[in-house]
């Protein structure tokens, strides 16, 4: 799923729930069932680190970014909740960067492990789902 995606669902759980000690573990736990979902990955286009990976990545990122600008502008009473759920939510695909370091010791062997397993749902097609999960977070987001 997307950054933008899980950064949304994180936003949502934070002025859902508002109570720290639950929003970090619950945005934590969104992103496993979010990536749970069927989603955008195993494009025959887009492999880790060539061009259009690194396009993708570039978007998502602008997009996930401006999406959290306009987010502590609209809550800014809210905005370190706002980030701690953000972080959480989006922090197990910033450890894919340390995974080949990290993927032989104990408990991140499983980590990663299961990170890898729950992506079932990636197809080249995943957008299909993407666009409405963002756009039916953000309604909700914004409704709040």
């Amino acid at each position: 799923m997307f950054t933008t995606n899980h950064a949304a669902t994180a936003f949502v759980i934070a002025l859902t729930v508002k109570e720290p000690v639950l929003v970090v573990p619950l945005s934590f736990a969104s992103h496993f069932a979010l990536d749970a979902l069927p989603h955008f990955g195993r494009h025959p286009k887009v492999k880790a680190f060539n061009d259009n990976f690194k396009k993708v990545l570039i978007i998502d990122s602008a997009l996930a970014t401006f999406l959290a600008i306009v987010v502590a502008l609209t809550w800014p009473d809210d905005i370190w909740l706002l980030a701690a759920a953000s972080i959480a939510a989006t922090l197990p695909d910033m450890l894919w960067l340390a995974e080949p370091r990290l993927k032989e010791t104990p408990g991140w062997k499983q980590f990663f492990a299961f990170h890898h397993k729950i992506q079932w749902g990636e197809r080249p097609y995943g957008m299909v789902f993407e666009v409405p999960w963002l756009f039916g977070a953000l309604v909700v987001l914004f409704s709040l």
